[in-house]
């Protein structure tokens, strides 16, 4: 009696959730796709899931190219939420098909779109590129290098986006007309920004130039700055690094990718000396 006692007691003490798998309904351009969940994403993640920007995005875009993709099935693995409503990442599998009738890899992280800003300050006639150095732990990189960014959290309007992120990350207060949407001028509508890697993820990037110019005295106090939304527990320490030294200060994919094509738009005549 005493032995049962003490189990009951000690399961009393745990909760364990076991979440059936479920079955929702997604229908796109006259396709209807079943989308299941795995024992561990909850009922309220499952519909938020679904339901989500991000989500029903590449399921339209998907399902509005048949002569390329035959979309079966996708089975959702794990649901990420960014607070309770704001669903941050996806990972899910797919049953697909390409346009011969083969499998696809069809094993999907979802993080949807975001901004980069290139910020350009120019100064006693040189160029210099603000960077923000914050701990990675995916990297496993503490203080590294990048160019200011941030996820869109289903917001479309790609520039109000970045210069909320200049300001949150830098501390400078622009409004979003002074950006350069350097992948609109390099592509025109045909790409949303720059992919990450389009063999795992949806994540793209919109890659923005933002060129000011600024006096010794503003350029030092910038310099080792500490900036980030303490309500994120942001800690990032600013840097400044000549321009033509970007490419070989850091590996950031996306102060790589919006140096590429800010000096390729120059060469180009397609950017004028101010932007």
């Amino acid at each position: 009696a005493n032995m049962y006692t003490r189990v009951q007691r000690l399961c009393s003490q745990h909760t364990v959730k076991l979440y059936s798998t479920q079955t929702k309904i997604v229908t796109a351009n006259g396709v209807s796709i079943p989308v299941t969940a795995g024992t561990d994403v909850s009922e309220e993640d499952h519909t938020k899931a679904v339901n989500a920007p991000k989500f029903t995005q590449w399921v339209n875009k998907i399902t509005s190219k048949k002569d390329f993709y035959n979309l079966k099935s996708i089975h959702i693995q794990a649901v990420d939420m960014f607070g309770p409503h704001n669903v941050g990442f996806i990972k899910f599998k797919c049953q697909a098909l390409d346009r011969d009738g083969d499998a696809l890899p069809a094993s999907i992280f979802m993080r949807g779109g975001a901004v980069a800003i290139l910020v350009i300050l120019k100064c006693n006639g040189k160029d210099y590129a603000l960077l923000v150095r914050q701990t990675s732990l995916a990297t496993g990189e503490p203080l590294f290098p990048a160019i200011p960014a941030g996820m869109l959290d289903g917001e479309g309007y790609f520039a109000g986006v970045a210069a909320k992120e200049i300001k949150e990350e830098t501390g400078l207060v622009i409004d979003a007309s002074e950006l350069t949407d350097l992948i609109e001028l390099t592509y025109g509508d045909r790409y949303e920004g720059m992919y990450v890697s389009v063999g795992g993820t949806d994540e793209f990037i919109r890659l923005y130039s933002y060129t000011k110019t600024i006096t010794e005295e503003e350029l030092n106090g910038l310099e080792g700055k500490l900036t980030g939304a303490k309500e994120e527990n942001e800690k990032i320490v600013l840097t400044l690094v000549p321009l033509e030294d970007l490419w070989r200060t850091t590996s950031d994919s996306k102060a790589l990718s919006a140096i590429a094509l800010y000096e390729g738009l120059k060469k180009s005549g397609k950017l004028s000396e101010k932007e």
